[in-house]
């Protein structure tokens, strides 16, 4: 076989012409940099996988698992850190009072200079409260934070220009905060903020599925070759691990599993659990008012967000939500043989609603009865999948093994036994739970 020889390094800009941006290479977490071998072999398994009957049924799989690239994580647990918005309001609050309550009258100007007054806040606000930044009253009165005073909860307001008064301190009103403003020839800055990271985990699992024949029955059924029962069957094992998966990806939850031999491994928070560990429980809504909570919902999930939104649900619910977004004019026209009821996206305001059918959702035998009603409101920045390094992202058949562990004992079995294992190790990781939601829709059918 003839060598081939490299500069000091190995081959120059190996990684970026291997690799290039946006290749399938980097999914099913390979071990070694050369991946020329592997490459077409990895892209092969991806469709394989994920191209298995019918499409329709499983389609928000692709896109949940291969919308980003994959981050791996050497061990079994995945972190990562949300940002949650921590902005507050300063929010008027003595601790007893009613809302609505007037706890100051309007406080008058003072001729020539500024005008001073109290207003009590909750523990929160007073910690987020700074020196020297503005707050703005509605109607237009704007004041200045001027220091802390009284009991610890009390800020002391002065008005923002001489001669100007303050309004009225009432019980309940936010009253936003703007920017500390810094006069020319400072030597400080006043306030020196610290914002809190929410760190997440989750376990990385493994799920596996396999066929096993006999050799000799195996054999007999591949030489015989009456029947198209073998590749046949291998669709229905791939069909069924994708069904795992897409149920595991929404569904699961996460722990250490004693299996029957006494061995645990871990389970993954699927993106249903991790939404409503966050507070993101499913609104409950009818065919009658899907749309306004529907719309609610996009507006609501929009901040900070791609503004583009997977909404995975069954196709029959998606084609309701479709013809509600359809008049009689456009859905017909007069020499219309056909009515169009089909939309692939909805444009509400600045968000752009995907929609994309899910239809394993609506059977039972996966799902149960709920799973029909339904609605993942998903933003497409805001789900990252894990992976474990070294171990396959998806495989079959062990076709990675040069690259991973292998599935099985390199050196044979002492059964006599021809075994096709498929299997995938991952994590789903809601790093942006705000920007998403869940609907359940009652009365479809």
């Amino acid at each position: 076989m003839a060598s081939s020889n490299y500069a000091e390094g190995g081959i120059v800009d190996g990684n970026i012409k291997i690799n290039p941006l946006g290749s399938l290479t980097p999914y099913l977490a390979p071990t070694s940099v050369d991946a020329q071998v592997t490459s077409l072999l990895q892209e092969n398994i991806v469709k394989r996988i994920i191209g298995t009957r019918p499409e329709s049924y499983t389609a928000a799989l692709g896109a949940l698992l291969f919308k980003r690239v994959p981050t791996f994580f050497a061990g079994h647990e995945c972190q990562w850190y949300e940002m949650p918005d921590q902005r507050l309001a300063m929010t008027v609050d003595n601790g007893s009072s009613a809302a609505g309550t007037v706890l100051t009258a309007a406080t008058a100007p003072v001729s020539g200079g500024y005008a001073t007054a109290n207003m009590p806040v909750g523990a929160a606000a007073f910690a987020a409260a700074g020196i020297n930044k503005r707050m703005y009253f509605g109607g237009g009165g704007a004041v200045i934070v001027g220091k802390t005073a009284g009991t610890p909860n009390t800020l002391q307001l002065k008005s923002l220009v001489a001669g100007a008064g303050i309004p009225a301190i009432i019980q309940g009103a936010s009253i936003p905060v703007g920017a500390e403003i810094r006069a020319d020839g400072e030597r400080r800055i006043v306030n020196h903020e610290r914002y809190s990271l929410l760190k997440r985990t989750n376990l990385i699992t493994n799920i596996a599925k396999a066929r096993e024949y006999g050799r000799r029955e195996w054999l007999e059924a591949t030489n015989g070759a009456t029947t198209d029962f073998i590749p046949r069957s291998m669709d229905e094992l791939i069909w069924n691990l994708k069904a795992d998966a897409m149920i595991e990806v929404l569904k699961g939850v996460k722990g250490f599993q004693e299996n029957d031999n006494g061995k645990h491994t871990p389970t993954t928070d699927g993106i249903e659990t991790q939404l409503i560990n966050a507070g993101q429980a499913p609104i409950q809504c009818t065919m009658g008012n899907l749309i306004p909570v529907f719309e609610d919902v996009l507006h609501n999930t929009g901040l900070k967000s791609s503004n583009t939104k997977l909404i995975i649900a069954q196709t029959r619910l998606l084609t309701e939500l479709g013809k509600q977004y359809k008049n009689d004019q456009t859905r017909y026209a007069p020499n219309d043989m056909v009515a169009n009821m089909n939309l692939k996206s909805i444009v509400v305001g600045s968000t752009t609603a995907v929609l994309m059918p899910c239809d394993i959702l609506g059977d039972t035998n996966y799902f149960g009865d709920d799973g029909g009603k339904r609605v993942y409101v998903i933003d497409e920045n805001a789900i990252q999948m894990a992976g474990q390094k070294g171990m396959p992202y998806m495989d079959i058949n062990g076709a990675v093994g040069k690259r991973l562990l292998s599935f099985t004992d390199p050196m044979g079995s002492r059964d006599d036994l021809f075994t096709t294992p498929v299997e995938m190790t991952f994590a789903p990781m809601v790093e942006g739970p705000e920007n998403c939601s869940m609907l359940d829709v009652d009365g479809l059918y």
